[in-house]
């Protein structure tokens, strides 16, 4: 069977030897290497227009002053021989023209390149969500054993946006760094000496509200670790809150989700507080370099006023890009610890993926055999040397005390787990040999814990298959005894049935599940546990309409109840490990 399923990138892991902080920045990035240079490379050239605007102040105002004819000023005489060489005459009119279209050209750009930023968050969203499901789909069930549904449900709706939220502010960050470089240069061009000032004094500042960023990056970790912990614990009471209510047991929740919200608060406030220590000190901070600039360059270089005016602007937008790249730098790092958790979950589930081996048609038309089959979970051997022969079209019970392996043989006869020795052969073939994704498609399968959708009785038979029609979606509802109330609703198969079926009676599920299980025609039909729950007369009627399909299924079902044991073919107890053949 070819494998249409999606292909699953690996997100790499952090390594502290490589980049430090930036690692997750680097990652993110590299997804769509071109498309991140292109907006690099847009966000340049922006910076440059918007540069030249601002240096278009120093001929502009010696303009003003009629000296840029004989100025010294390199920048002056640049302009010049620009507009000399264009045949514009430089006069206060085309300055500002040139002032205007280069502003207006660095806002156009800067604004279609954020646009392209977001269509790429987008997609970058997009992919990590379809890699969270993939991969977890994917994965063997043991993978589902060992994790909480709330760890995954928590990393595609949260943890997804927190580590998007690293390529934009990374994209923002390198974007202000080469604003900042680029004006540094045009600042040399005009002052050098000044500028070196300025460096020494600005980056003193910006040792100082490092430690901010620290206080941050550590309330970011923080605050992701709590909010796994308090969805896992909330999607856990949710499940099973109404025997909580009955028992007035669901105050005891209380306590646990308060401190885990609490210390959420007190990260939150612990980050929010380093995040505006930093954005507040901006304004300070450019004021107390442009007086240390302003008093070095009249005190002690005579820098002409105009220079002095441009320099002040460029040391202003220089500063307000460094402040802006830091507060990225601190987004960045205080949501890095959201890909870290997406990265690991993806990558935990790629490494468990189910790999098949067999490409043999399974068929049904014989029988299935155990033999000699041994199964242990860990140290604990839980089926020793089990022999059976189940015959086809048949209805066969599993029965035994609870934990005496009734369940794991079923998840062995469905490839969910591997027998640690013997065989199972299904009309002679081994499992191991079957294809297994044909095999799975040829059960049915009806568990004691029933889940459903809140959407229509015809989605919750089908689940979205558009192979599957309604006539089909019907059958199978006849089939188990359902269509009877079905076809007495007011929208019929387009009721919609509400969270987890209430609207349904028991019975009616447990009619819907068994029809979920027959739409696809199944050659082998499993029960676990599935009508314990029901009263007697609508077990007894589940059990007769489907032992009436044992001419076209193979039926397996697990329980204890006298109803399954009077019109089974065949009886095997299950205890200590054993299995013994009782009808």
């Amino acid at each position: 069977m070819k494998d249409n399923s999606p292909q699953i990138k690996a997100f790499p892991q952090y390594k502290k030897t490589r980049l430090g902080k930036l690692y997750v920045s680097w990652v993110m990035l590299n997804l769509y290497p071109q498309r991140t240079i292109l907006i690099l490379a847009a966000f340049f050239v922006a910076t440059v227009a918007e540069g030249l605007g601002l240096l278009s102040i120093l001929p502009l105002v010696e303009v003003m002053n009629q000296t840029a004819s004989g100025s010294d000023s390199k920048v002056a005489a640049a302009f010049t021989s620009v507009f000399d060489f264009l045949g514009i005459r430089l006069c206060l009119s085309t300055i500002l023209t040139a002032l205007v279209l280069l502003i207006f050209l660095k806002a156009i750009i800067s604004w279609a390149a954020m646009c392209y930023v977001g269509k790429v968050k987008a997609d970058i969203t997009s992919e990590l969500r379809n890699a969270l499901i993939s991969s977890s789909l994917s994965a063997k069930w043991s993978f589902f054993i060992s994790r909480s549904v709330a760890k995954l449900v928590n990393a595609v709706s949260v943890e997804s946006i927190g580590a998007i939220n690293v390529y934009a502010n990374s994209i923002r960050m390198i974007a202000d760094l080469l604003k900042v470089l680029v004006l540094i240069w045009l600042a040399f061009y005009v002052d050098p000496k000044l500028v070196l000032v300025a460096l020494i004094v600005g980056g003193a500042m910006l040792f100082f509200l490092d430690y901010f960023l620290e206080i941050s990056r550590r309330a970011g970790k923080r605050i992701v670790a709590l909010m796994q912990s308090v969805t896992s614990v909330m999607a856990d009471a949710l499940q099973g809150i109404k025997p909580l209510k009955a028992m007035n047991s669901e105050r005891c929740l209380l306590p646990v989700l308060s401190d885990g919200v609490k210390k959420i608060k007190h990260s939150m406030f612990k980050q929010v507080v380093a995040q505006e220590t930093i954005r507040h000190a901006h304004e300070p901070v450019v004021v107390l370099i442009a007086a240390i600039v302003m008093y070095v360059a009249i005190s002690f270089f005579s820098v002409p006023v105009a220079q002095l005016i441009v320099l002040i602007i460029l040391f202003s937008r220089i500063i307000i890009g460094i402040n802006t790249a830091q507060l990225c730098f601190q987004k960045v790092l205080a949501s890095e610890h959201y890909y870290w958790s997406v990265a690991d979950f993806i990558n935990s589930a790629s490494d468990e993926k189910e790999i098949y081996h067999g490409n043999a048609a399974p068929t049904l038309k014989n029988n299935i055999r155990l033999q000699n089959v041994c199964f242990s979970y860990g140290p604990k051997e839980v089926l020793t040397d089990i022999s059976i022969d189940i015959p086809s079209f048949s209805f066969t019970a599993l029965v035994g005390q609870s934990g005496s392996g009734k369940t794991t043989l079923v998840d062995l006869l469905c490839g969910l787990y591997l027998a640690d020795s013997g065989d199972i052969l299904i009309d002679g073939v081994s499992i191991h040999d079957v294809d297994m994704k044909k095999w799975r498609t040829s059960i049915g399968y009806v568990p004691q814990d029933l889940s459903y959708f809140h959407d229509s009785i015809m989605q919750n038979v089908g689940l979205g298959d558009p192979a599957i029609t309604l006539e089909s979606v019907e059958r199978a509802l006849s089939a188990a005894g359902a269509w009877e109330f079905v076809s007495e609703l007011p929208d019929g198969m387009r009721t919609v049935i509400g969270e987890r079926g209430v609207r349904l009676s028991g019975g009616q599920r447990q009619r819907i599940s068994i029809a979920r299980a027959l739409v696809r025609k199944p050659k082998l039909l499993i029960l676990d546990e599935a009508t314990t729950a029901l009263d007697k007369e609508t077990e007894k009627g589940i059990l007769g309409t489907l032992r009436d399909l044992t001419d076209e299924v193979t039926i397996i079902a697990i329980s204890h109840q006298s109803v399954l044991l009077d019109l089974a073919d065949k009886i095997f107890r299950l205890h200590n490990g054993s299995i013994t053949e009782v009808k």
